[in-house]
Formats: C-alpha cells, sequence, structure tokens
C-alpha cells in the first residue's frame, strides 16, 4: 500500500453499505463509520449522523407465519365476491415493501434466503402465496425438498418442509428451545439474515416464546408468572428479531413488527379492554384516595399514634404504601385515557427517536405493524409497571396496616401470614385460565 493510499476506501450508496450478495458482513465492518473518499466533499452533519446510525450490529431475523384461514386444506378468500382476494394476499404485499426498506430504524434490512413449512396442504398454500407476493410464483408438493424462491431484486431463497411446525405436537420445553436455536442459527448463514417459517398453532406460538426467552433482562427475571404469548393472527407474520449485540453486550430478542391482514376489530377489542382497566384503575385510586386521609388521621392524632406504641412504624409504612400506589393508580388511569385517543389524533415521535430505538424495542415498529399491536403493547407495559405494582404495594400496605391494629407479636404474625401468603400465591397460580389453540 502506498503512502497516499486510503485505508478506508468510500461506500458512497446504501447498496454499498448493504451489499445484496453478503448482508450479512462481520460486525465489526459494520460497527465502522463510512467515511468519504479523498477529493470527495465531506457529508453534512445529518447525512453523517444517518450513515453511522445504519452501520449497527447484524441483526438475525426469524418471520413466523400462521397459515391462512381454510377449509379442508383450501384457503378461504376475504369473501365470495371476491374468490381471488385471499387475506395473504395483503399480507404479502405489506412483508413485500418491509423486505425493500434498507434503512429500518436500529437494525440491519432483512434478506430471507430459507423458508420452511409445515407439510400441510393450509400451511404450503400460504406459503406459495407468500412467494407469489414477493417476487416469484412456486408450486409446493408434498414434502418437496427442491423448491426455491426468487426475489424481486435477485435473491435466491431455499424451501423445505419441517417438522418442527407441524400441529398438535406433543414436545418438551428442551425440544422447543433447540427448534428455536437451531432456527436462529439458520438465520445466520453466509447469504442471508433471515428464515421464514409457515406452520401451525402451538408450534410457532412456542417457538417465538423461547426466542423471546433465550436471554431475559432484569424485567424478565422479576416476573412471578411467564411473559404473555405473542398472538400470531391466521395469515398473519411476526418477526422475532435476534442481535448478539457483540462481545460485551447481552443478547437480545424482540418483536420487531407484526403484520395482519385486518386488525380494526381487535383494535376496537384492546380499546374496550383499556377502559375497563381504566375503570378499575380510577376506583381503586378512589378507594385509596378516600382511606389515606383516614391513615394520616392516626398520624396526626398524637395519642393515638402514641398508644400504638412499639408498631407506630407499621402505620407509617401503611400511609407511604398508600400514597405511593395511589399515584400509580392515577398514572394508569391517566396512561390509559391517553390510549383511547383516537388514531387520527396520535402524535409522531419527536426528532431523534431512532437513536433511541434500541431502548424502545418492546414496542413494535409501526408501520408495518397495526394500531391494535401497539395498544396492546402499551396497555400490557402500564399494567405491569404501574397498576400491577400499584396493587402489590396497596395490598402491603394494608398487610403493615393489618399488623399495627392486631396485638400480636411480630413471630406470631410470620408464623401465620408465611403460610398463608405461600397458600395464597399457589391458589392465584394454580388458577390461572389457560388460552390457546392447536390448529
Amino acid at each position: 500500500m502506498t503512502a497516499d493510499a486510503d485505508p478506508h476506501p468510500a461506500e458512497t450508496s446504501a447498496h454499498a453499505r448493504w451489499p445484496v450478495d453478503d448482508p450479512c458482513r462481520t460486525a465489526a465492518s459494520r460497527l465502522l463509520p463510512v467515511r468519504p473518499a479523498r477529493g470527495q466533499p465531506t457529508r453534512s452533519p445529518l447525512a453523517r449522523s444517518d450513515a453511522v446510525w445504519s452501520t449497527v450490529n447484524v441483526t438475525r431475523y426469524v418471520l413466523l407465519c400462521r397459515h391462512g384461514s381454510h377449509r379442508s386444506g383450501v384457503l378461504t378468500p376475504v369473501n365470495k365476491e371476491s374468490p381471488d382476494d385471499y387475506p395473504i394476499d395483503g399480507v404479502a404485499s405489506r412483508l413485500r415493501e418491509e423486505l425493500a426498506r434498507e434503512n429500518p430504524p436500529g437494525r440491519t434490512p432483512i434478506r430471507i434466503h430459507r423458508a420452511a413449512y409445515a407439510d400441510t396442504p393450509e400451511s404450503r398454500h400460504t406459503l406459495e402465496k407468500l412467494a407469489k407476493g414477493i417476487g416469484h410464483e412456486v408450486g409446493l408438493h408434498d414434502g418437496d425438498e427442491g423448491a426455491i424462491i426468487r426475489t424481486e431484486d435477485g435473491q435466491t431463497i431455499k424451501v423445505a418442509p419441517s417438522p418442527d411446525l407441524m400441529p398438535s405436537q406433543d414436545q418438551s420445553s428442551e425440544d422447543v428451545t433447540r427448534a428455536a436455536e437451531n432456527w436462529t442459527k439458520a438465520a445466520s448463514e453466509a447469504n442471508g439474515n433471515a428464515v421464514l417459517l409457515v406452520g401451525h398453532q402451538p408450534a410457532l406460538g412456542r417457538i417465538c416464546d423461547a426466542l423471546l426467552s433465550r436471554e431475559p433482562g432484569w424485567e424478565e427475571r422479576l416476573r412471578l408468572r411467564p411473559r404473555p404469548s405473542t398472538p400470531i393472527d391466521r395469515s398473519g407474520i411476526v418477526c422475532v428479531a435476534v442481535d448478539d449485540g457483540g462481545p460485551r453486550k447481552r443478547a437480545r430478542a424482540w418483536v420487531a413488527w407484526a403484520i395482519s391482514y385486518d386488525d380494526s376489530a381487535a383494535a376496537d377489542a384492546v380499546r374496550a379492554k383499556v377502559g375497563r382497566k381504566m375503570d378499575v384503575a380510577k376506583t381503586l385510586a378512589g378507594v385509596v384516595t378516600l382511606g389515606l386521609p383516614l391513615v394520616l388521621g392516626v398520624l396526626f392524632d398524637s395519642s393515638q399514634f402514641d398508644g400504638l406504641g412499639d408498631r407506630r412504624w407499621a402505620v407509617q409504612a401503611g400511609a407511604l404504601c398508600y400514597l405511593v400506589a395511589g399515584a400509580l393508580f392515577l398514572a394508569t388511569m391517566f396512561y390509559y385515557d391517553s390510549l383511547l385517543m383516537p388514531e387520527r389524533f396520535w402524535g409522531e415521535t419527536a426528532a431523534g427517536a431512532r437513536k433511541k430505538q434500541p431502548q424502545r424495542r418492546w414496542l413494535v415498529e409501526r408501520p408495518p405493524s397495526s394500531a391494535a399491536w401497539v395498544l396492546y403493547q402499551n396497555m400490557m407495559r402500564i399494567w405491569r409497571r404501574l397498576f400491577t405494582v400499584g396493587a402489590v404495594v396497596a395490598f402491603l400496605g394494608s398487610a403493615f396496616m393489618a399488623y399495627g391494629a392486631i396485638r400480636v407479636s411480630l413471630g406470631t404474625t410470620m408464623l401465620v401470614g408465611v403460610p398463608g401468603a405461600l397458600l395464597t400465591a399457589w391458589l392465584v397460580n394454580s388458577s390461572s385460565p389457560l388460552l390457546g389453540s392447536e390448529d
């Protein structure tokens, strides 16, 4: 190399940074900022920041698609008046647009290089519709191992059936975890970074949950119950992204986006659910707000407070818990009220929100995700972080107040209270509803 040679040759376009034939370059190369060649004008600060942000670690993707509604293995159209219009056709159109994105927020573009399907008629027909929608019509037959899909930009997707996606499988948790790891590894081969899986429930849902639970963070570790399963609608696609994060960061998996044919009814149902939850939070906030002055009255009355003796700390702790719980219930009520705002008046993200994308991976990208997904994820996040914590704090406040009122020793309270709390927790956990489907 001569003295005048530039060790960092210029990359002048998005296609140069993301070559079609090699989208899975090493993470180290993606971390290098793009430098202009000698003699070329320096880019503006905005363009330079965009270039640096686009050079992020390579992300792998597992796209899970549930087969469409069918009768005896034949997909059913949207309505009888349009016999050639299927829900999966609209989903395929949105998928084609998503695959064409060269600069998605906080992650690498998606390059599908492999597809697998359950060897059933409805799954084969669903994949055929998807293949036609993203660029090439393909015919699949029973046990077909050699099918190939060619996309509009010339990429090749190898297709093969997989027993992991068959319906009504009696799998152990180890089998599901192993299948999820195998599909994650398959997504990171040299000529692509994504796999497309078309199959049935509960296999798809189990794989999705295993992917999202592969490296839980602190919030996941504090859960008393497992995370709710990720809903996958018929003819819908859920994209799970997996980012290893480099040698010093914890690997993360999250739902990048979800595509459904029509989620308007689901959005209305979620809004109704939010309204009911807001009513519960409003009622509890009122109860705590009315009860707090009674507790504070005991603290302000010196004669009653002194009469508590060595139990005064319990009443003080109970009053503090009620104050915190009331604030959490009020926050829940106001946030749920904001979720009921019509979509027409939803505000857009502020400038610079793109840099915060890795911190808001709990929320799907919209588009292509629907408003139902945004409402659902916000509703669950507020419920877990505010309402549930407020309910626990209010219960602790009641426990402190009960200890202050009941004239028994601390040892007797622990002897009776701990087994009672364990029995109550067991009853609550064992009585939780079981939902889902096997199709």
